[in-house]
């Protein structure tokens, strides 16, 4: 589908943000977020949030749901849309 390219490329922007290539943590994620992803943290350390680095970031799975178009009958094809995608981010904290 289309929505699958487009998530790659807002991702590779992301990931090469910033001096360290990642950019600030909760910028990071927080735009990763916005583009309606799930983004689950793999940890190091135990400082706060915002006195981590990225390290790297992983695309994940995408999870579709199979809907039917308003008035259809049960019999309809449904159709596949994207509901989100996963990331994984790396941090050293």
């Amino acid at each position: 589908m289309v929505v699958l390219p487009i998530a790659a490329v807002a991702l590779s922007t992301v990931a090469h943000a910033g001096p360290q290539g990642y950019g600030d943590a909760e910028n990071v994620i927080s735009s990763l977020e916005e583009q309606g992803n799930y983004v689950i943290l793999n940890r190091t350390g135990n400082k706060p949030l915002g006195s981590c680095m990225v390290t790297r970031v992983r695309q994940g799975p995408s999870v579709y749901v199979y809907e039917r178009a308003v008035g259809a009958d049960s019999e309809s094809v449904p159709t596949k849309i994207l509901d989100h995608g996963t990331v994984y981010v790396d941090l050293r904290c």
